[in-house]
């Protein structure tokens, strides 16, 4: 991770953030560079699933705890036709 920011001369970097281990872990190695480099966390809650909104609620709380601002975008389920997965 440290090779890629210095590569590209990021300064600044949006994550997807699902709440599994892949995602927190690259959010916990990018926190190690925040003072370096600004860092956002952005999550979608594609509502599929009754617990879907209580989680993004929760990961909210893990990233601003962080210190870091969180973006939540909240799909209705009911517009969807055709393959979900493109949303």
């Amino acid at each position: 991770t440290k090779d890629l920011l210095k590569e590209y001369s990021l300064s600044r970097v949006l994550i997807a953030f699902s709440g599994g281990p892949d995602s927190q872990a690259l959010l916990r190695i990018l926190c190690l560079w925040k003072e370096k480099i600004k860092i956002g966390v952005a999550h979608v809650n594609h509502n599929w699933r009754d617990e879907s909104t209580k989680e993004a609620e929760q990961l909210k709380k893990q990233v601003e705890e962080l210190g870091l601002p969180f973006y939540l975008k909240t799909l209705d389920p009911q517009t969807f036709s055709g393959n979900m997965e493109q949303y």
